[in-house]
């Protein structure tokens, strides 16, 4: 439980340290993501956010989120949530992320967005 603990503390701390260093409107255009990656998933200006809504499994290794989509017609609604995994561990988007938020210009900055959007996520369960 530590583990998670701690890895979530690291993850809010990086995030807010990308958003005073992130330099807005540079960012990777979303059509430059296929499905199976990230960036599909969330938008760069987005990411500050959703690195603290991140669940931690796994001892810390693991990194996991919910994407609910929500479909009206008419009067009728339905939300689906979808469970997605980040194919890889905690120290891999530390290191880019710190080495994102310490880009010494606008260019690199992008490149350090796209890297980490550019990670693989796997689609763990589609509920009925």
């Amino acid at each position: 439980m530590y583990e998670n603990y701690k890895t979530k503390v690291a993850l809010k701390e990086l995030s807010q340290s990308l958003r005073q260093n992130i330099y807005w409107g540079n960012f990777p255009d979303k059509e430059t993501f296929n499905s199976e990656t990230l960036g599909e998933h969330i938008s760069a200006e987005q990411l500050p956010n959703f690195l603290q809504t991140l669940d931690v499994c796994a001892e810390g290794t693991t990194l996991s989120f919910t994407k609910t989509t929500t479909n009206v017609k008419g009067v009728n609604w339905k939300t689906t949530d979808c469970y997605y995994v980040i194919e890889v561990d905690f120290a891999t988007i530390e290191n880019l992320l710190k080495k994102t938020i310490e880009s010494q210009n606008a260019e690199e900055m992008m490149n350090g967005l796209q890297r980490l959007l550019n990670q693989e996520v796997s689609l763990v369960l589609w509920p009925k």
